[in-house]
């Protein structure tokens, strides 16, 4: 797989992590936006995620302080060896994911 191919990861990874926050709204007041994936949907959000924290883990290599955020992140979302955190806590660093890959990705290309 070329870099090329890799490109659009951090895309499809914000729009996996922005897919998983409409999980967590309040049903009762927006039934419209209440979304109950199956539990395959996250797993396949922690490969996509993962594997996009590890492609900028190697992009960044020459930046210690993104490269270890990028390890960090990709850690959490490791599909092999999960870490649990509550739902609340799921949402709060999805949200600070989403922030992390926009800012990256943006610099990146600055």
């Amino acid at each position: 797989m070329t870099t090329t191919s890799l490109k659009y990861l951090p895309h499809l990874a914000v729009v996996f992590l922005l897919a998983a926050l409409f999980h967590y709204t309040d049903c009762r007041s927006y039934d419209i936006l209440c979304i109950n994936y199956p539990y395959g949907f996250y797993i396949l959000l922690r490969f996509v995620v993962c594997a996009c924290f590890v492609l900028m883990a190697y992009r960044f290599h020459q930046h210690p302080v993104k490269f270890i955020i990028s390890n960090l992140f990709a850690l959490i979302y490791n599909p092999i060896i999960k870490i649990a955190f509550p739902l609340t806590v799921w949402l709060v660093i999805n949200f600070i994911s989403i922030l992390v890959i926009i800012f990256f990705e943006r610099k990146s290309h600055d």
